[in-house]
């Protein structure tokens, strides 16, 4: 069992996760989701965590792209 922040486990329902997209902000909730996808996680839920990883590194570099 892989325990994430404040010891929530890995293996709650998707709609737990999308909750915690929406309640946490920043890199705390990019933190959140990288540490779910180390774990053993079902494999909607490594979906979702992959999805969320890849699309919150691409608005990062758009950001940083207009900021230039």
């Amino acid at each position: 069992m892989c325990i994430t922040l404040a010891g929530v486990r890995n293996d709650f329902p998707i709609d737990v996760y999308n909750r915690l997209i929406h309640l946490l902000e920043g890199n705390l909730r990019h933190w959140v989701f990288w540490t779910a996808a180390n774990c053993e996680v079902q494999s909607m839920e490594a979906w979702l965590t992959r999805r969320y990883h890849f699309s919150f590194f691409e608005r990062r570099s758009d950001a940083s792209t207009l900021n230039r």
